[in-house]
């Protein structure tokens, strides 16, 4: 009979995803605008050969300070929803995303990091 032999190690955390994603279309814009960005987005996203992050998940986002101020409005939750449509997170909702993070930074468009929560407990 063959003996087998049961070796515990921890497991390290998944290093984090960095996706950067054009900006999308101020709130007023036209749909078909909003469609097109969303397009891009999903393309960006695809073009990484990123693994799907199914644990809970904190994100950072930077936003792209302009010269005159800029209001976030809905931008933060447009990509949130692009990064669940496209596969990337389980969802945008609290079930999965534990922390949210936005600001502005000097990055062009949106830059995103998105890393495994801490377990507790």
């Amino acid at each position: 009979m063959e003996q087998l032999k049961i070796e515990r190690r921890r497991i390290l955390p998944r290093p984090p995803i960095l996706v950067h994603l054009p900006l999308p279309p101020a709130g007023g814009e036209r749909a078909q605008a909003f469609e097109a960005w969303r397009e891009a987005a999903g393309a960006a996203i695809r073009r990484g050969a990123w693994r799907r992050m199914i644990c809970p998940v904190e994100v950072l986002m930077i936003v792209r300070e302009g010269r005159a101020g800029r209001v976030i409005a809905d931008l933060p939750q447009a990509c949130l929803s692009v990064l669940a449509s496209s596969g990337l997170i389980a969802s945008a909702d609290s079930r999965n995303l534990r922390q949210w993070t936005v600001r502005f930074g000097d990055v062009p468009g949106v830059a995103i990091e998105i890393r495994e929560a801490p377990r507790h407990g």
